[in-house]
């Protein structure tokens, strides 16, 4: 080996161990910031479930029929607490490898519909024209196939449960070897502000007191920053991407805000 090929070897292995660094940089941001987020997201249930016992046990309930009451907020609020954890369970098995995803080429026709099928009644009962776009028959993508709908089906319901007006509308293209999902979102809400404000931390001021709690008061609802960062992670073990643009109000529609979230996958090669 000569001396220019020696040079060339030895900047083909410093861009490689950059990229390595740059990553394990990304991954640890992620590790952080997906804790933080996480910790925060969990002191919810848990400050209800303390605050509805503590009025149990302190007698302050008028009558039998407000304590099952009481009883049967905090069974809700113990489930949320499990489905969190579930989630966060998840993602660090994948992080750590010792969970593996199924990928397989997917058909993208079915893959929509059953999406379709999953959200319309909750858009429908709200309000909001929800329109899918189902593709061809030939068209694929490879992904997990269960993991993938909740993804769709999670960011559709965050979206859903967050607007006050507005409509969706998700629609899929393919250029190349890749497959973009697209979630055009119209709201007088923004749903997700911008990718750098869903990775900071959450804010530590959070109070919970029994005499705050009401049945109006939405505790169940996972955040739509911890949707987005366990779609994120999820994804980015499947060989995508999650993208996020929001386009700010005009004079034209001053009260509306469209959010576009695109989902890049490659595109399936043998379908099933």
């Amino acid at each position: 080996m000569d001396a220019d090929q020696e040079i060339l070897a030895l900047k083909q292995q410093v861009a490689q161990l950059q990229l390595a660094y740059q990553q394990s940089l990304q991954l640890s941001h992620f590790k952080g910031t997906f804790l933080a987020r996480t910790s925060h997201e969990l002191r919810g249930p848990l400050s209800s479930l303390m605050g509805l016992h503590q009025l149990i046990l302190s007698d302050l309930c008028e009558s039998q029929e407000e304590e099952r009451d009481f009883v049967r907020q905090a069974h809700e609020a113990s489930k949320r607490l499990l489905a969190l954890l579930d989630k966060i369970v998840y993602v660090s098995k994948l992080e750590q490898g010792s969970s593996q995803l199924n990928l397989q080429p997917l058909n993208l026709q079915r893959l929509l519909s059953e999406v379709e099928t999953l959200t319309h009644l909750q858009a429908q009962n709200r309000g909001y024209p929800l329109e899918i776009v189902v593709p061809d028959a030939d068209a694929t993508i490879q992904g997990d196939e269960k993991r993938l709908v909740q993804i769709l089906v999670s960011l559709l319901d965050s979206a859903i449960d967050s607007m006050k007006s507005g409509s969706l509308h998700l629609s899929c293209h393919t250029e190349a070897s890749k497959v973009t999902l697209t979630l055009k979102i119209q709201s007088s809400e923004l749903i997700w502000s911008s990718t750098k404000q869903l990775y900071h931390p959450a804010p530590e001021e959070y109070e919970l007191t029994p005499h705050s709690l009401s049945p109006d008061t939405n505790t169940d609802a996972t955040s739509p920053a911890l949707t987005w960062m366990v779609a994120d992670g999820i994804l980015k073990h499947m060989g995508g991407q999650l993208y996020l643009s929001t386009i700010p109000t005009s004079e034209t529609a001053p009260d509306t805000t469209f959010t576009t979230v695109h989902i890049v996958l490659p595109q399936g090669l043998d379908p099933e």
